[in-house]
């Protein structure tokens, strides 16, 4: 339960933004991200672009989806 609220206590303060998240991750974490949040198909689309491009529409896409990559989300 404590996990649970700590996920989404997480939400609220933290959202991945182009230079704090996707500029400093590779490209493969950036359709990792998209393909969890909003679905695979979204991020095969985005696979093949350029970073400056990729980043721009995974920042669109997930605008206010409340996602957190898994070094932030609580363990089980």
């Amino acid at each position: 339960m404590v996990a649970i609220i700590t996920t989404l206590t997480m939400t609220v303060y933290w959202t991945p933004t182009v230079d704090g998240y996707f500029c400093a991750v590779p490209n493969a974490k950036v359709l990792e991200a998209v393909s969890e949040a909003v679905s695979p198909e979204a991020a095969r689309k985005l696979d093949g672009l350029k970073k400056d491009a990729l980043v721009a529409q995974a920042k669109q896409l997930l605008d206010g989806r409340c996602w957190l990559p898994s070094v932030l989300r609580a363990k089980g």
